[in-house]
């Protein structure tokens, strides 16, 4: 039976890596048929022993040979892999600018103009940004600054976005999402539809 694993792009991993035996202790991330995941298959031994993938995809998923790909599932994981409508707020007196900030940093924080949202990675790791690359896209609103939109940035180090408003009176809005992915491709985590708000006024 297949493994009920499914890679984005790659299909079960049946269909990606030859089956095989493996020796040493269980990984702990998944059993099929009583078997874990890490014995099911062939995987490379770092010397060129026994890399016999399938289809040649060894390295494929999340630049990493197959052991290494379960150790890291089970050592962490992503928080909230899909998750949505969040909101950042920023309001200033004019003739100041009111900035409105969403970065995702590289120790695995994401944070909102003031205080934090919550982690896109967990346990907080510090460099764990570097295995990792984060795309922002735009909606609808005002154009952000900061990070290029529509882009795979590496997280080695913070990346943001920012929405401004002022210094004459004003109000701006943006609607944004947030992507993670291992491998600047393959989407293993979002934020979408985040509402932005800049308000510059007489009264903050």
């Amino acid at each position: 039976m297949a493994s009920g694993f499914v890679v984005n792009g790659l299909g079960d991993l049946d269909s990606v890596f030859q089956p095989g035996t493996r020796p040493g202790p269980d990984c702990g991330f998944k059993t099929v048929g009583g078997v874990d995941l890490i014995h099911r298959y062939q995987t490379w031994d770092g010397t060129g022993g026994n890399q016999a993938p399938a289809t040649g995809m060894y390295n494929a998923i999340w630049g990493l040979e197959l052991n290494s790909w379960f150790q890291k599932l089970t050592s962490a994981s992503i928080v909230n892999p899909i998750s949505s409508g969040a909101s950042v707020f920023r309001e200033v007196i004019t003739p100041g600018v009111a900035q409105a900030i969403i970065s995702v940093e590289t120790n695995g924080l994401v944070n909102y103009t003031v205080g934090s949202d919550g982690n896109w990675y967990g346990p907080l790791t510090a460099g764990i940004g570097n295995s990792y690359y984060v795309q922002f896209t735009q909606s609808s609103g005002t154009a952000v600054t900061g990070v290029a939109l529509n882009t795979w940035h590496q997280l080695t180090s913070n990346r943001a976005i920012v929405l401004s408003a002022g210094p004459a009176i004003s109000v701006r809005t943006a609607v944004v999402n947030i992507y993670i992915s291992p491998n600047a491709s393959t989407i293993v985590g979002q934020i979408t539809g985040i509402a932005m708000t800049a308000v510059c006024s007489t009264d903050a």
